[in-house]
């Protein structure tokens, strides 16, 4: 039979659509009728797998038009599917597109999130949120789709992560007070947040923190206290005027990190960054134009989108700085994501490592309350119980989380939520209003991204 809509006017340039089922002409197909007749048609490709298709109807602007569904064939691939169509002046990127990534066809997807009055969408986020977390052990639905994505329940994953909770919490307690921390952005008293210009914000971020990208739509979560560049700032440049010579030779003006003054007491210092950038030790407030004292003092830090433990050696043979004052400058040199969370003195490289593995993979309390279902839980006692875990993220985002480590789990999975909106039924919606957006682009169209001045780094405390 056949399936025509109303009369509608084409106003736009495209038409997009899902299509799927037979690749029968005439016979399963989806066809725009203008004035009675067929102008164009679309198949699906012998699979129930829905694909993006895409009319150009410029031709036919201003038309009235009707969509009509045929489904004339018997037998094997006699069906047809047509769904999420959508006018548009934009070409669709084209039509070998699937909509889904992990085998679930979207025609059984919608099937059943209709059977269930599901929302298809999220469903579907969640079919695909699954089958890549059963192949990849580090998601962190990885334990449930252990269970509830396979045929034969595997608990083990389940009752890894619920073991082992607060044995990783008191360890990284532990190994944080083993650290000689002469500035942590996560905990930095009143007026020490100093840098030169304004691209690190008026104070650092706090777990819990929404982040904003440079249109003002939030994109993540800060999941540890730091001092972190915002990115509205990139591409600050000094033009017109001559850098400084030697290995300070690069842009700083505007956007550098200077930390408290502190006291070398054990030789090195050991920063915790994410992002790529220089660091700079100032000692006895000593600088140079022409290059900082001994080259050493001037370092690369940090990989792009990955955070690490740099170390600078400060008591080399003849160059040693042990006892001294100094402060570090910090600068990133790209227009990446650049944060600064810690400048630890200590000499325990395995408290280090105990820190940095805790705050980039901390324990998934996801599945914290499992040993409340006894020996044999249900999947649907789990599915329950990640399901509260979401909701209860998803009730405290925007709001100040802590530094300690419950605090820092909760920022983990609320970063992950704001990432994976879908899976929250959140995609598509506001994330800032109309309001907030429109004063965000005022004040950044006021930014002057190139500049003529040098640095204005003040040393000293904040009472100098």
């Amino acid at each position: 039979g056949t399936l025509t809509s109303p009369r509608f006017r084409i106003e736009r340039d495209f038409i997009t659509f899902l299509v799927g089922g037979g690749a029968y002409k005439k016979e399963t197909c989806v066809n725009l009728m203008v004035d009675g007749k067929t102008v164009l048609s679309a198949t699906g490709r012998s699979n129930n797998t829905m694909f993006e298709s895409h009319w150009d109807v410029r031709k036919w602007k201003g038309s009235e038009a009707r969509l009509q569904v045929v489904d004339k064939r018997k037998g094997g691939w006699g069906n047809v599917g047509l769904d999420h169509i959508v006018f548009t002046n934009e070409k669709s990127g084209g039509t070998n597109k699937a909509v889904t990534k992990a085998g679930f066809d979207d025609a059984s997807v919608a099937f059943v999130a209709k059977t269930e009055k599901l929302n298809r969408n999220k469903l579907l986020a969640w079919c695909n949120a699954l089958a890549q977390a059963k192949s990849n052990r580090a998601e962190l639905l990885a334990p449930l789709a252990s269970v509830v994505a396979t045929e034969k329940p595997d608990w083990n994953p389940v009752k890894s992560a619920n073991s082992n909770l607060e044995s990783r919490r008191s360890k990284f307690l532990e190994s944080l007070g083993k650290l000689e921390l002469a500035v942590d952005y996560g905990n930095l008293a009143a007026g020490l947040f100093m840098q030169d210009g304004f691209s690190f914000g008026q104070r650092g971020r706090m777990p819990g923190d929404l982040l904003l990208d440079a249109k003002g739509d939030f994109v993540g979560v800060a999941r540890w206290g730091m001092a972190r560049r915002e990115s509205v700032w990139s591409g600050l440049r000094i033009v017109d005027s001559a850098k400084d010579a030697g290995s300070l030779g690069y842009n700083r003006a505007g956007i550098t990190l200077r930390s408290p003054t502190f006291t070398n007491t054990n030789g090195d210092a050991h920063y915790l960054v994410r992002g790529k950038g220089k660091a700079v030790a100032v000692v006895d407030s000593h600088r140079l134009i022409q290059g900082p004292l001994h080259r050493n003092m001037a370092i690369d830090v940090g990989r792009v989108g990955e955070l690490i433990w740099v170390t600078q050696d400060l008591d080399k043979r003849g160059q040693t700085y042990l006892g001294h004052r100094l402060h570090v400058e910090f600068t990133p040199t790209d227009d990446k994501d650049f944060e600064v969370l810690m400048i630890d003195l200590s000499n325990d490289s395995g408290a280090r490592g105990e820190v940095l593995n805790f705050l980039k993979n901390p324990p998934n309390s996801f599945y914290q309350g499992m040993d409340d279902f006894g020996k044999t839980p249900s999947r649907e006692q789990l599915a329950t119980l990640v399901s509260n875990a979401i909701k209860r993220v998803a009730g405290k985002l925007g709001s100040p989380l802590g530094n300690k480590p419950e605090g820092l789990e909760q920022a983990y999975l609320a970063d992950w939520l704001v990432r994976n909106q879908r899976l929250a039924g959140m995609d598509g919606t506001k994330s800032v209003s109309d309001d907030f957006l429109a004063a965000h682009k005022e004040l950044v169209s006021g930014i002057k991204r190139d500049s003529r001045t040098a640095m204005a780094m003040l040393d000293g405390s904040p009472d100098d």
